[in-house]
């Protein structure tokens, strides 16, 4: 059969009648991965979460969660950081825009703020979060240095990895 290749491991065509480079499913892979919440200009205590991911391909969907943490000492934006792959660099694709968040017990950057957004830029490691308000520009979300902090999110990127 054709659209087979010798090794399975080489991977498998999908969708197609005849074996083609493009239709080429060669990396599907699920885990978990250790996210650590962090001050963009000062890391400070950098808490952990949880965190699962699959990658189909050259597309990654995380999730990741933080219970009950405490984020002291940190200054500068929220960073999520460990990311199991290194979102993609190409100019055309930028990562992604679009990830959800929630927070409970959060202090957020003033009260008019009406869409807060996991955000995933292009070439690196880690994810911020954007804040969008009505006529005027987005900003990104300070850390909170408090305790008993809860927050989670997901979203799908693209990488070269």
């Amino acid at each position: 059969n054709d659209l087979l290749p010798a090794n399975a491991s080489a991977g498998i065509y999908l969708g197609v009648n005849s074996a083609t480079a493009a239709n080429l499913l060669n990396d599907y892979e699920e885990g978990t991965w250790t996210p650590t919440a962090i001050g963009s200009s000062t890391a400070g205590t950098s808490p952990t979460g949880n965190g699962r991911y699959t990658k189909f391909g050259n597309l990654v969907h995380v999730d990741f969660s933080f219970v009950n943490v405490t984020i002291g000492s940190a200054s500068g934006d929220l960073r999520i950081t460990g990311l199991p792959f290194t979102i993609s660099g190409a100019n055309s694709v930028r990562g992604s825009f679009g990830g959800n968040i929630r927070f409970y017990n959060y202090n957020l950057s003033g009260n008019d703020y009406y869409q807060l957004t996991l955000v995933a830029d292009q070439a690196q490691t880690y994810l911020i979060i954007t804040q969008t308000r009505d006529d005027a520009t987005w900003s990104t979300l300070g850390v909170d240095n408090s305790s008993s902090l809860y927050f989670e999110g997901g979203i799908t990127y693209t990488t070269t990895a």
